[in-house]
């Protein structure tokens, strides 16, 4: 999320795509380099779920800078510095502690699994949650999807449905 910038997101009305070709890395003593990501798998287009895209468009309007190459995530104290992994996690401590009955054990990368799993509810095949992921394998994005009460209690009543 840190190295997406404005010329990755692709509005189409009330759609949008975000394209993932490239990722940052922050080594001490290094600083941050970007290059491609993880696997070639990495690199993917994103089709955002529709409920949010007038909040990216909101966000791109108040906080990226209009050049294409501005960061869509970015330092709160440079809008052309990377957000680090330190700062980002902090202010997504902050947050959830605003939030009332919010596990706090919840991190910003359990957005990712929240995200995999509402797919996999959603009906996405094991081929398309791994395209989502950027995964290449089926262990590893296997590793995002959680059942839920919910969930449990939907497939009960489509059993049910079937049986009679």
């Amino acid at each position: 999320i840190t190295e997406l910038r404005r010329k990755d997101v692709r509005f189409k009305g009330e759609t949008a795509v975000i394209s993932v070709t490239r990722a940052v890395q922050y080594a001490a003593g290094f600083g941050y380099t970007v290059g491609p990501p993880k696997s070639e798998a990495g690199i993917r287009d994103i089709a955002v779920p529709p409920t949010i895209v007038a909040d990216l468009k909101e966000h791109i309007a108040k906080y990226v800078a209009p050049d294409k190459e501005s960061l869509l995530v970015h330092s709160p104290a440079s809008l052309v510095k990377w957000y680090s992994n330190k700062s980002m996690n902090g202010h997504f401590a902050k947050a959830k502690r605003a939030v009332p009955d919010l596990d706090q054990r919840f991190t910003f990368h359990g957005l990712r699994h929240s995200g995999l799993t509402l797919a996999g509810q959603s009906g996405a095949t094991l081929a398309e949650l791994m395209h989502r992921a950027g995964h290449t394998n089926a262990e590893t994005v296997m590793i995002y999807q959680h059942a839920t009460q919910d969930r449990d209690a939907a497939i009960a009543e489509k059993m049910s449905a079937i049986s009679n």
